[in-house]
């Protein structure tokens, strides 16, 4: 369910973190709302795309364990 235009991984998918902000990768979710696989990409394609949301999408910043 990623942003599509984001990063193209079918797998990709949004949650919520206890950072309160939307989350964005692959693999398993753990219970704090964080993926196993971080997607930078899509988080901020849908910064872009969703301007009114206010707030920065985690992650914040590329993640060496970013899987493509």
């Amino acid at each position: 369910m990623g942003i599509r235009g984001g990063c193209g991984n079918k797998e990709c998918g949004a949650s919520s973190g206890i950072c309160e902000s939307a989350t964005f990768g692959s693999g398993e979710l753990d219970k704090n709302g964080y993926w196993e696989y971080p997607c930078f990409k899509c988080a901020r394609a849908f910064e872009k795309l969703c301007p009114e949301y206010k707030g920065r999408c985690w992650p914040f910043k590329k993640d060496a364990k970013e899987r493509m």
